[in-house]
């Protein structure tokens, strides 16, 4: 009887410790760019220039100046030349890219 509870108490043990033991993968977050260049009204779905891995959760994207480049749900709208950095924040990870927005495109000129 001893040695069945202890067969027992070894088997709980082993399973606890397989279990607490497997590494979770870290949540990444990363823009497919450093940088975007716009022209005043130009819009971008930022769902699809930023990659998240290990989460299920939505990211939340913040504008360092919301006068040059501001969100309307995950849509980034260029507003007014100039620059700013955008944020987006899953789980705690952030990842940022540089806007600029300027009034004509430069190949145009």
């Amino acid at each position: 009887m001893y040695m069945k509870r202890l067969l027992y108490i070894a088997s709980a043990l082993w399973l606890l410790l397989t279990v607490s033991c497997v590494k979770e993968e870290p949540v990444s977050v990363e823009f497919a760019q450093q940088s975007y260049n716009f022209v005043v009204g130009d819009t971008l779905d930022m769902l699809s220039v930023l990659t998240v891995k290990n989460s299920s959760e939505k990211p939340v994207f913040e504008s360092s100046n919301d006068s040059v480049a501001f969100f309307k749900g995950d849509i980034l709208i260029a507003k007014a030349a100039g620059q700013c950095i955008i944020t987006a924040t899953v789980e705690g990870v952030n990842a940022h890219c540089d806007v600029m927005v300027s009034n004509v495109l430069a190949d145009s000129i």
